[in-house]
């Protein structure tokens, strides 16, 4: 999943709540910077996750951006 840095003033604002949610709302896994998108990744190794875990992990993802849709979506240009 991701989405793409802005390039405005907002910048500065958007980091701090990409920190503040990973410190806050995110289970497994963070909101990371990929060259010019954000993104969001999941911290459990995929190698020896059974069926469970890997719906866990992304079922937590999906409500993560579900949650977070109208903080981040203020950032979009």
């Amino acid at each position: 999943v991701a989405m793409k840095l802005p390039g405005n003033e907002k910048s500065l604002e958007l980091f701090e709540t990409l920190l503040t949610l990973n410190a806050s709302d995110m289970t497994h896994g963070a909101y990371a910077i990929d060259k010019n998108d954000i993104i969001v990744i999941d911290t459990l190794e995929y190698e020896t996750m059974d069926r469970t875990e890997f719906e866990a992990s992304l079922d937590a993802i999906g409500f993560a951006l579900g949650k977070h849709y109208s903080k981040l979506g203020a950032f979009r240009s």
